[in-house]
């Protein structure tokens, strides 16, 4: 089965449905998409089993509705997803804001994707357009009158209308992954690989009491347990900054994908539920059940090999440059586009070509 979510969490969740599902149905294994939604299926007070049979009740209602349900995006062969990654309740600061904000576009007809970091430092206006702000705070955001608790009710919604109006696309789906359950789902996995072409040398990466400690790793293929991919993707003061950072995002994603892809046998059950336990806890999307099953068969054909990984920059050639903003009566580090504040019109025009590039 290949894969067309290339976010850490979903492609994941992609991964547990249609495993689990085609170890239960048995050799006479077929497509399916069922109709109810994830919630059917969370653990409950028997474990395991629960899940099992939660599945195994899925199972059955997909072969009554196969081929029910249709996906936005789907008329017009493009399918938007937009993947958030959060510090969480565990982490020591910035629990809610989105440190990855990475948009992946699927092209039915080709098989093909593209999966682009923004910079969690964009300039944008606030959900009221009455002051900028970072993209990453979106997700955090109150309403206006407050209401209790974090992150604000339209956290996502504000997220989600922020980058289709620097993109020039519209947001089909979503998925909010913590840095929590990257941990848990890494160390379900048994670690994974990730090749440095240079050492990586981080010496004020925070430490657990406020302070500063060193990070570092060195050239060549390096083993990664889920607190040491955590401060891959976390650490940032290096000379690419941010933009080194969202590389590695990408670079971990895709090592937790190609570690879940053997988990293709019933021996693999115990694992595949561990792995669903720990999404259950740390992980949020609009899609349903019958939605994944159905991407997954849109994304039959799909290759590694077709997948694009872009990144929207200040780096040399890039279309942002740095400049500073006054936030909270501090001076604030932001980026914006080279061609002006609230100039889209190069993002866009280079999101347009990726995308008639994947439908080619």
């Amino acid at each position: 089965m290949k894969w067309i979510l290339l976010t850490i969490g979903a492609a994941l969740l992609l991964l547990i449905g249609s495993t689990v599902l085609d170890a239960l149905s048995g050799p006479d294994k077929r497509h399916v998409t069922p109709s109810d939604n994830l919630a059917a299926a969370r653990l409950n007070e028997d474990g395991r089993s629960g899940v099992v049979g939660a599945f195994h009740r899925l199972l059955e209602d997909a072969k009554k509705q196969e081929g029910a349900t249709k996906l936005k995006g789907e008329d017009h062969n493009q399918i938007n997803f937009l993947f958030l990654g959060i510090g969480g309740e565990e982490h020591i600061s910035g629990d809610y804001l989105t440190d990855t904000i990475i948009l992946i576009i699927f092209i039915p007809s080709t098989q093909k994707t593209a999966a682009i970091s923004i910079p969690r430092d964009f300039l944008v206006r606030a959900p009221n357009k009455q002051y900028f702000t970072r993209i990453n705070a979106l997700y955090a955001m109150q309403t206006d009158p407050p209401t209790s608790g974090f992150p604000g009710p339209m956290g996502v919604e504000y997220s989600k209308d922020a980058v289709k109006n620097v993109i020039g696309v519209p947001i089909d789906y979503y998925a909010v992954l913590d840095l929590q359950g990257i941990e848990q789902i890494v160390d379900i996995l048994g670690g994974i690989n990730v090749r440095r072409f240079e050492d990586l040398e981080d010496k004020r990466f925070p430490d657990e009491n406020y302070g500063y400690e060193t990070y570092e790793i060195q050239e060549g293929w390096r083993y990664l347990n889920g607190e040491e991919a955590v401060k891959y993707i976390r650490t940032r003061h290096t000379s690419g900054g941010d933009f080194d950072r969202m590389k590695r995002q990408q670079e971990v994603a895709l090592a937790i994908k190609k570690k879940a892809e053997g988990l293709q046998t019933l021996q693999s059950l115990p694992k595949l539920l561990s792995l669903y336990k720990a999404l259950q806890d740390h992980f949020t999307t609009d899609l349903t059940f019958a939605q994944i099953m159905r991407l997954m068969q849109l994304g039959e054909e799909a290759k590694d090999d077709t997948i694009v990984f872009e990144r929207i920059t200040g780096e040399a050639g890039g279309l942002l440059v740095s400049d500073t903003i006054v936030w909270g009566g501090r001076n604030a580090y932001i980026l914006k586009p080279r061609a002006g504040t609230e100039n889209y019109e190069e993002i866009r025009g280079k999101v347009k070509e990726i995308i008639e590039n994947l439908k080619k």
